[in-house]
């Protein structure tokens, strides 16, 4: 369920008695936003969040929901601020940084993502969901040096999850340390992440030492995207997006747009 429907009478109860009227109104206006947000009505959630906003501007919980609202209405730039405002008022709160840092990447603001991604990544060190992130904003902007120290503690502490392998797999190969990665492959058991790393990136890097080929330039290995973004276009990333969803069910982050 929304937070706004789970707020909704700690943020009116603010001088209910003496406007009563109003707050009842505005208790109403919520409970439709929140409705048709359900419902998948985002330009009707948009605009009753907004005039909600306009009575009640400092509800920092109703703002972040009217940014997921932007988000699947697909109006990320416009969720930025309304996020932004939210987060200076509930500055701990995982879940409005972890949806901003969600719309900076999604507009290709990499470096703004980094930024909060690494605060989380400092309050929950073992915490995949935002430690993934991360370590795709590291890869995407060259620095795998870092991405891989970033995951190499992960992938101590799950060593048989898919998108660790993968990630980190990607790290090491783009740092060219092709021996770290042999022995990530071979150290658990065989999994999909494993199998897709030795088939689209492993294997080609043997080959061409061996003189059989030279390695082309792949996105298959360039780039590394964690299942619940954008970007799956090769068979590869569809048989490892399929293999690691799981690993995204386990997050304690109550999303609401991701």
């Amino acid at each position: 369920m929304l937070v706004a429907l789970l707020l909704l009478l700690t943020v009116l109860s603010q001088g209910a008695a003496a406007m009563s009227g109003q707050a009842g109104a505005s208790r109403d206006i919520l409970r439709d936003a929140a409705a048709a947000h359900q419902a998948g009505d985002m330009a009707t959630a948009i605009r009753l969040y907004r005039k909600f906003l306009k009575e009640y501007p400092d509800a920092a919980e109703i703002r972040s929901n009217l940014g997921a609202a932007l988000v699947e209405n697909g109006q990320f730039t416009e969720a930025i601020p309304e996020y932004s405002a939210a987060l200076q008022k509930l500055p701990n709160n995982p879940r409005v940084r972890m949806n901003l840092a969600l719309a900076y990447y999604k507009l290709g603001r990499l470096p703004d993502a980094v930024l909060d991604l690494e605060i989380l990544h400092k309050l929950q060190p073992l915490e995949l969901k935002p430690a993934l992130l991360l370590a795709d904003c590291l890869l995407q902007t060259g620095q795998a040096r870092k991405a891989a120290d970033l995951l190499t503690p992960l992938q101590e502490e799950y060593p048989d999850d898919h998108a660790v392998i993968y990630m980190l797999g990607m790290a090491l190969l783009q740092e060219n340390r092709t021996a770290d990665a042999q022995v990530l492959l071979d150290g658990g058991r065989e999994t999909r992440a494993r199998l897709v790393l030795r088939h689209v990136a492993l294997e080609p890097l043997r080959e061409a030492r061996r003189g059989h080929h030279k390695r082309k330039k792949d996105d298959r290995w360039q780039r590394s995207h964690v299942p619940y973004l954008l970007h799956f276009n090769s068979s590869s990333r569809t048989v490892f997006v399929q293999s690691t969803s799981r690993t995204f069910e386990r997050s304690s982050y109550p999303f609401i747009c991701a």
